[in-house]
C-alpha cells in the first residue's frame, strides 16, 4: 500500500520523521513508532499499540506518495474499489499540514478505513489509518496532530528560502566545494559526485550549485531546488516547503568505526545467510548489491535500486540487526567459512 522509501531510525515520542527522499516530514504523536512490513523495503507504516483497557490492539497510519496522477482521481479510484469490496464509503474535505485535502471514510463490519488525499506540486499523497471503530476513536487526536504536522518536502527556486546573510559567502562557493558524501540524521546518504552527479537515498540525477542554490535534476524532468549552506562538514538545506532545515554531515574517507570494520564475513541465522564482502558487495538469499556501514546503520542497496537500512551492533561473532524491514530484532552469528 505504500511506496515511500524508508530508512529505519530510532523514533522517540513526539519525534520528527523525515522521508529519506525529501518528499515529506511529519511529527509522530507519543507512543507511535515506525513499523515497516517484513520484506517491504519501499514501505512506510507507523503504529501505536493501544493500552489493555482499549483492547490492546494496534492502530496503523500508512503514507504513500505518487509522482503521477492527481489526488482527486486517486481518491475516486480508491473509493470505487472499496465500494466493490462491500464497504460503505463517504467523502468529505479535510486539511493536511495546512493544505486542502480530500477524506475518504469506509466501513465494513467492524473494520474502518480513513484516508486523506493531498495534492502537492509534484506529488500526490495518501495517508491512511485503519482499525476498528473503537481503535480509530482512541487515536483520533493523535491522527489529527500528525496530519497537522505533515509537510511536503522539496521545493523550487522561487520558493526556496534565503540563507542567513552571514552564511551567504560560504554558500556561494562553486559546486566542487560541496562535493562529497554526506549522511543525514536518519542515516540517509546524500552524495554529490564529480561530474555534477548526485544520489540521495534511491534517487539520482545531476545537480548544480551556485550562489547558494542547489538544484537537483532527476529523470522524467523532475527538479527540486534548495538554498544551502556548508559550514565545515555540515551541509544544511532549506526551502519554504521543507518545514524545517535538513542537515547532512560529511563522511570523511577512512572514517569507518572499529565496529563496521568487523562486519565483513558471512553471517547466519537459521536459513538466513548474509555475506558482507570486503569490496563492499553483499549477498542475502537471491539478492545482491552494495553495502555500507555508517553511524550505526548498515545500509544494503540491491541491484534493483531498492535500499534497506538497519540499526546494527556487532561483536567478533555476533551481528545484531533491528529496524528496516524487520518486525523484530535479529541476531546472526558469524559463519566459520564464507562462500
Amino acid at each position: 500500500m505504500l511506496s515511500v522509501l524508508i530508512i529505519c531510525a530510532a523514533l522517540t515520542p513526539s519525534a520528527p520523521y523525515e522521508d529519506t527522499q525529501g518528499r515529506f516530514t511529519l511529527t509522530l504523536a507519543p507512543s507511535w513508532s515506525l513499523a515497516p512490513r517484513f520484506g517491504q523495503t519501499e514501505g512506510m507504516r507507523f503504529a501505536r499499540t493501544l493500552a489493555e483497557r482499549h483492547g490492546g490492539q494496534t492502530a496503523y497510519l500508512e503514507v504513500e506518495a505518487r509522482e503521477q496522477g492527481e489526488a482527486s482521481a486517486w481518491a475516486d479510484r480508491s473509493a470505487a474499489a472499496l465500494r466493490r469490496q462491500g464497504h460503505r464509503v463517504r467523502r468529505s474535505r479535510s486539511r493536511v499540514g495546512g493544505r486542502a485535502g480530500l477524506r475518504v471514510r469506509a466501513k465494513k463490519g467492524r473494520h474502518h478505513i480513513r484516508c486523506d488525499y493531498l495534492q502537492a506540486p509534484d506529488l500526490a499523497f495518501r495517508l491512511c489509518a485503519e482499525g476498528s471503530q473503537r481503535d480509530l476513536r482512541v487515536v483520533a487526536e493523535d491522527l489529527e496532530r500528525m496530519l497537522s504536522s505533515f509537510q511536503v518536502g522539496g521545493g523550487t527556486a522561487e520558493g526556496a528560502s534565503a540563507p542567513a546573510p552571514a552564511l551567504q559567502a560560504e554558500a556561494a562557493r562553486p559546486s566542487s566545494s560541496i562535493e562529497g558524501r554526506f549522511v543525514g540524521a536518519t542515516g540517509t546518504v546524500f552524495e554529490l559526485k564529480p561530474g555534477r552527479r548526485f544520489t540521495l537515498g534511491s534517487a539520482s540525477g545531476t545537480y548544480t550549485a551556485q550562489d547558494g542554490l542547489l538544484r537537483l535534476s532527476m529523470p522524467q524532468g523532475k527538479e527540486v531546488s534548495f538554498r544551502y549552506t556548508l559550514q565545515g562538514d555540515l551541509l544544511t538545506l532549506t526551502s519554504t516547503k521543507l518545514g524545517k532545515p535538513a542537515t547532512y554531515r560529511k563522511s570523511r574517507p577512512g572514517a569507518q568505526t572499529n565496529a563496521s570494520g568487523r562486519l565483513p564475513g558471512a553471517w547466519q541465522a537459521g536459513s538466513i545467510r548474509l555475506v558482507l564482502k570486503g569490496d563492499g558487495s553483499f549477498s542475502l538469499g537471491d539478492d545482491e548489491g552494495k553495502w555500507v556501514a555508517e553511524q550505526g546503520h548498515l545500509r544494503l542497496r540491491k541491484k534493483s535500486g531498492d535500499v534497506v537500512s538497519y540499526l546494527f551492533t556487532v561483536t567478533q561473532d555476533a551481528l545484531h540487526l533491528s529496524g528496516g524491514d524487520l518486525d523484530d530484532p535479529v541476531q546472526l552469528t558469524r559463519a566459520r567459512a564464507a562462500r
